[in-house]
C-alpha cells in the first residue's frame, strides 16, 4: 500500500514544537515583596497604679448599748429614731434620751434619808452619855465597864450613821437612773421600747443602741500571698 502525506503540514507541525521549546526554556526570576512599614515609639516612663479588689465590712469606732440600770415604767422617749446625739463633753451631761417614773425613787431616797437623821440622832445621844459616863468615870462615879458600854454603843450609833448615808446615796444612784441620758455622742438607732412598757430588772432592758460613725473603719480579709504582693 502506498501512503501520501503532505509535507507543507508536517514542516508547520515541527516549527510550532520548536517554538513551544525555545519559550520554556526562559529564566524566571523570584520579585521580592516590599518591606512592611514598622512604626517606631520611644519608650514612655508612667506611674501605674497595681490594685485589687477585695470584699469587705465597714464598722463603727465605737458601739454602746444604752440599758435601763432601774426598774419601772417608761415615761418618754426624748429622741428621734436616727438621731445623731449628744454626749457628754465639758462637764455637761449627754442628751436626755429615756425618763422612767421617778415617783417610787424619789420616796426611797426620802426614806432613806429619814432614816440617816434618825441615825444620826442616835449617834448624837450616844455621843453625849459617853461624855458623861466618862466625866463620871474620872470623878470614880462609875467603873471602867460601864465606860466601855457606853463607847460600844456609839460606835454602834456611828455604824448606824454610816449605814444610813450609803442608803442615801444608792436612793439618789437609783433615781439618777430614771433619767437615762447618752453615755457618747453618736448615732442613734430606733426606739426598742416604747413608752408605759415596764423595763430593768434583772435583764436591764437594752433600749437603744448608739453608733459612732466618724471615723468610720473598713475590715478585709486578705491573705498573706496576696498581702505580699503590695509590700515592698
Amino acid at each position: 500500500m502506498r501512503l501520501r502525506f503532505r509535507v507543507a503540514g508536517l514542516c508547520s507541525i515541527g516549527v510550532s514544537v520548536a517554538a513551544c521549546l525555545a519559550g520554556c526554556g526562559e529564566e524566571v526570576v523570584f520579585q521580592p515583596p516590599p518591606p512592611p512599614e514598622v512604626t517606631v515609639q520611644p519608650p514612655a516612663y508612667e506611674d501605674v497604679t497595681v490594685f485589687r479588689e477585695f470584699s469587705g465590712r465597714l464598722e463603727a469606732e465605737s458601739t454602746v448599748d444604752v440599758r435601763a440600770r432601774v426598774q419601772g415604767f417608761l415615761r418618754s422617749v426624748e429622741f428621734v429614731d436616727g438621731e445623731t446625739v449628744r454626749g457628754p463633753s465639758d462637764g455637761e451631761p449627754g442628751q436626755v434620751l429615756f425618763t422612767i417614773e421617778p415617783e417610787p425613787f424619789e420616796a426611797r431616797l426620802n426614806a432613806a434619808r429619814a432614816a440617816l437623821a434618825q441615825a444620826e440622832a442616835s449617834r448624837d445621844l450616844a455621843k453625849a452619855v459617853r461624855d458623861r459616863t466618862k466625866a463620871a468615870l474620872d470623878q470614880q462615879a462609875v467603873n471602867e465597864l460601864e465606860m466601855m458600854e457606853r463607847e460600844a454603843e456609839l460606835a454602834v450609833a456611828e455604824a448606824a450613821v454610816l449605814a444610813a448615808r450609803a442608803d442615801v446615796e444608792s436612793a439618789e444612784i437609783d433615781l439618777g437612773y430614771t433619767t437615762i441620758r447618752a453615755p457618747m455622742g453618736g448615732r442613734a438607732s430606733r426606739a426598742l421600747v416604747s413608752e408605759g412598757n415596764l423595763v430593768g430588772g434583772l435583764d436591764a432592758t437594752l433600749l437603744t443602741t448608739i453608733v459612732r460613725d466618724d471615723p468610720m473603719y473598713a475590715y478585709v480579709d486578705v491573705s498573706e500571698r496576696e498581702l505580699l504582693e503590695f509590700v515592698e
